[in-house]
């Protein structure tokens, strides 16, 4: 999803006719063996894979009703997948089908001293990389921001895209990881001298949140 033209990671080229900004469905296609990288509208998308492309669509399920439709008409994943992309929480998760990968990934958006889990679907076949998604997810939009001097400058294949979605999730759940060692940090300086009631409340929420973080992010396999 591209929101606004700032945040639009993948700008088409001098040659390139500008594409309209769609907040549901964005679509790269990219070239492994010219170097080519351009942006494509969704109706382009099956073209371009059986051209050879390696085509990433990502599309926004907030609006659940365009997205599923959307998603029945590309038919890249099972109606399986689509509905719990549309209606599962945030989960780590990986599964293997005859034709593609499917996994479940949870990022962190921290917002003082809590955190809201973001989850993203991404499954990939052999000529495309499908991401679903609720907003826009931090790490999600860091793989954006990063990906294109990485395929230009070092990838072969598509399997470096999973490198990019595994590198920017670890940085997130980095980030997370030293926001609670601040927090620990604080309820252990209070728990030194005079303690009140407080220290045990904030003790008890603060290990909550590890348990359900923990929970949460530890991979859970299907075949």
């Amino acid at each position: 999803m591209e929101p606004s033209p700032a945040a639009n990671d993948h700008p088409p080229s001098a040659s390139q006719p500008a594409l309209a900004v769609d907040p549901l469905v964005s679509c790269v296609a990219l070239d492994f063996t010219t170097k080519q990288h351009k942006r494509i509208a969704v109706d382009e998308a099956q073209p371009a894979m059986y051209g050879g492309q390696f085509v990433w669509i990502d599309v926004d399920v907030a609006q659940t009703e365009d997205a599923r439709a959307l998603l029945t008409k590309l038919g890249l994943c099972s109606h399986e997948i689509i509905e719990d992309a549309l209606s599962r929480e945030p989960a780590t998760q990986i599964a293997r089908y005859d034709d593609y990968l499917h996994l479940v990934l949870s990022g962190c958006r921290l917002a003082g001293h809590k955190f809201d889990l973001e989850r993203v679907d991404a499954i990939m076949g052999e000529s495309f990389l499908l991401t679903l998604h609720k907003g826009q997810p931090v790490f999600l939009e860091a793989v954006r921001r990063s990906y294109v001097k990485d395929f230009q400058r070092f990838a072969k294949s598509p399997s470096f895209l999973l490198y990019e979605l595994w590198d920017h999730l670890i940085d997130n759940y980095l980030s997370v990881h030293k926001k609670f060692e601040e927090r620990v940090e604080e309820v252990q300086a209070r728990l030194i001298g005079s303690v009140d009631e407080t220290v045990f409340a904030e003790a008890s929420e603060l290990t909550s949140d590890l348990l359900h973080l923990r929970k949460v992010v530890l991979p859970r396999a299907r075949c």
